[in-house]
């Protein structure tokens, strides 16, 4: 159980990263894809919490370490983007050149 009353599900190990201040520890971060339980802060160790979109955390007093990973996702996500629409723009390259092909004949 989690601070917030969750159990997450499906846990995928991502990796470690280092604490950036000397009161913290090293962060094990996982990927979890479902939860169970409905979140809810224990009122000690999280409080005022809600939902928002993740590009507005970066405003939010947030626990360095919780902070440091989501800015991680945020990377992350943005470079799988960028490797999607690479491969999309590869495909669309070959289409064109074996259309070209085809026409040329």
């Amino acid at each position: 159980m989690e601070e917030f009353n969750i159990v997450p599900l499906n846990l995928i190990p991502v990796g470690v990263l280092p604490a950036s201040q000397g009161k913290y520890l090293n962060t094990m971060l996982y990927f979890a894809d479902r939860f169970t339980g409905t979140p809810e802060a224990d009122g000690v160790e999280l409080i005022d919490e809600r939902w928002i979109p993740i590009n507005e955390t970066r405003n939010e007093p947030l626990f360095p370490a919780f902070q440091e990973s989501l800015n991680l996702f945020i990377y992350l996500s943005a470079e799988f983007a960028k490797q999607r629409r690479i491969k999309f723009n590869r495909e669309n390259v070959l289409f064109l050149n074996q259309w070209c092909e085809v026409m040329r004949r």
